[in-house]
């Protein structure tokens, strides 16, 4: 199946729904450059009880190998439509991607899992707040067109297994961590992290070209586990 949107501040799919459940296997699409496929939030101004009372807002998304989105996903605490927002609200989300997504990914303040081995065009961005907890894991297949960034502020932790390429920038997470499999990082590319880089298992190797800025410590923990720089 197919649900398309066409023009400015134009949502496929749009809503506030406490816990909205996505399954994609066909294409959702927004034909206007820059405009969302999917975006959903906590908030939406003039909704009676939203500025006293703390609610958990939450969005799973599933992009199976033959699902297209095309155009951004926007996963936020606010409505961008209406610029409402208010701490206590949160939305968090889980987005499990084997197939295409052509724009950017944006999560809010909430909590994020990430689990990817299809194809992400554009960048993943975390507005991570004091405690939110955000898991990106990146398998064989996975490939990302842009940056993976987080502010900081919160527990963002990068995982890989499986083979690939890392890519881009790597900013504002807490850990990178080899599973397994083998990965290299790529070219030009930079994995910032406050906490540590470790290989757990499989293979990472640390491409010429690359820049690696570690707070913590780099260790090997597993059994036959290898760095290679």
């Amino acid at each position: 199946g197919r649900i398309t949107a066409t023009g400015v501040n134009t949502r496929a799919i749009n809503g506030r729904a406490a816990d909205l459940v996505i399954n994609n296997s066909g294409t959702i699409q927004n034909t206007t450059a820059g405009e969302a496929a999917i975006a959903t939030y906590a908030l939406n101004a003039g909704n009676a009880g939203d500025a006293t009372t703390p609610r958990a807002y939450r969005t799973t998304l599933t992009n199976t190998a033959t699902g297209v989105v095309s155009g951004d996903v926007r996963l936020f605490d606010r409505d961008l439509q209406t610029d409402a927002t208010l701490v206590n609200l949160r939305r968090s989300g889980t987005l499990a991607n084997a197939g295409t997504i052509t724009g950017m990914i944006a999560f809010g303040g909430g909590n994020a899992v990430v689990t990817n081995t299809g194809r992400i065009g554009g960048s993943i961005s975390f507005l991570d707040v004091a405690g939110s907890v955000n898991a990106v894991s990146l398998g064989t297949g996975s490939s990302i067109g842009g940056n993976i960034t987080a502010r900081g502020l919160g527990t963002s932790t990068l995982t890989l297994s499986g083979t690939g390429t890392l890519t881009g920038a790597e900013t504002g997470f807490t850990s990178l961590t080899q599973a397994g499999g083998a990965w290299t990082t790529g070219a030009g590319s930079t994995q910032a992290l406050s906490g540590n880089l470790t290989v757990a298992g499989g293979t990472l190797t640390l491409g010429a070209g690359s820049t690696q800025t570690v707070g913590g410590v780099v260790q090997v923990t597993g059994s036959g586990a290898q760095l290679t720089v």
